[in-house]
């Protein structure tokens, strides 16, 4: 059974964004996890050397087309490169939105869905005993049985530049350190976003989407949500035919 509904959200401060405006340093950001990430799995046993390259390639394809490096071995042993990415994060400057074809900026599907799937993560939301469905098992629900149309929304209004000095780990080697500095940022005031939200998970009841989207009113949206930014507040919600 499918279930749709119309939801208005409208944020109540700022919304900033959180995409790097330099595609090397999105790239170096991007690679720099790769290789986190593939050392803790070549460790564990989880992951051969032979398959690196493969996933890679699937990486530069997704992200880049074509426009970025193949990992190697040597590279993720490299404390050289790791430091280099830092320095290049420390240096990337300006944040900005995702923007559409048309070139506005936007908030898209994927984001939602993070969101709401946190959201009920951190709310512990299961079915009852009898249905022995668990939180991890109705997360997978968000993600494999709810849709937000249209998958692009976009963001109306003027966009502003802000700065504010923030705190963040910042790997030193092999070990986080605590360092602070000033981010800059894209951000709008109080934009306004209406989408459908379909849903093929009957287990995601009415009550439990509407519980999800008041805790998720206050989690946030968009970049630097532990600061604030990103609240909304939920204009309308109504199911439909």
């Amino acid at each position: 059974m499918t279930e749709k509904y119309k939801i208005g959200i409208e944020f109540v401060g700022y919304i900033a964004g959180g995409m790097p405006s330099d595609e090397n340093v999105y790239k170096s950001v991007t690679m720099d996890k790769l290789r986190r990430k593939y050392v803790r799995e070549l460790k564990s046993g989880e992951m051969k050397d032979v398959q690196i390259e493969d996933l890679a390639e699937q990486e530069k394809q997704r992200l880049f087309a074509g426009n970025i490096e193949l990992i190697h071995q040597e590279d993720i042993q490299n404390e050289q490169i790791q430091e280099a990415a830092a320095k290049e994060r420390q240096e990337s400057g300006l944040t900005i939105f995702n923007y559409d074809e048309n070139d506005t900026p936007c908030i898209m599907e994927m984001h939602i869905k993070s969101c709401l799937k946190n959201c009920l993560e951190r709310l512990q939301i299961r079915t009852d005993k009898k249905s022995g469905i668990g939180t991890k098992s109705m997360s997978r629900r968000v993600i494999d049985g709810v849709f937000i149309k249209p998958e692009i929304l976009p963001l109306n209004g003027e966009i502003v530049i802000l700065k504010r000095m923030m705190a963040f780990n910042r790997m030193k080697g092999t070990q986080p350190i605590r360092v602070s500095e000033n981010r800059i940022f894209e951000a709008i005031s109080k934009p306004k976003i209406e989408f459908t939200l379909v849903n093929f998970s009957p287990e995601l009841t009415e009550n439990i989407l509407k519980t999800i989207f008041e805790f998720a009113s206050n989690v946030g949206l968009g970049a630097h949500r532990k600061y604030g930014y990103g609240k909304f507040k939920v204009i309308h919600f109504e199911k439909i035919e």
